[in-house]
């Protein structure tokens, strides 16, 4: 069985779908299928900012991670220019240093 790790940056492909197609919608069922096959054993992992205050938001990730994805999710933080900081990079980098020993193929899926 081949080893598949697919590493999702949510607020990237977000922002690039929206961007592209006028709509942020991910289908996130879709998605798994894209990447599930027979012979591979395929874990995902999500990597997402939220605002702690934001419940919709809170609930969006809970539903993904009910949907079978690992969500790694942190607050972002405004700073105090009101602009917003909201990286996930290093943790998704971090991920995949981990993982990748362990894994034959290595997907990321991120934006532009």
């Amino acid at each position: 069985m081949k080893r598949v790790g697919v590493f999702i940056d949510l607020q990237n492909v977000y922002l690039a779908t929206k961007t592209v197609f006028r709509d942020g919608r991910i289908n996130f069922e879709a998605l798994r299928k894209c990447f599930c096959r027979e012979d591979s054993v395929v874990t995902f992992v999500v990597f997402t900012c939220y605002d702690p205050d934001h419940k919709p938001q809170i609930d969006f990730i809970n539903h993904v991670a009910l949907m079978g994805y690992r969500v790694v999710a942190k607050p972002f933080k405004r700073l105090p220019d009101g602009t917003i900081k909201a990286s996930v990079d290093l943790e998704m980098a971090m991920e995949v240093l981990r993982q990748g020993p362990h894994l034959d193929e290595i997907v990321l899926v991120t934006g532009s």
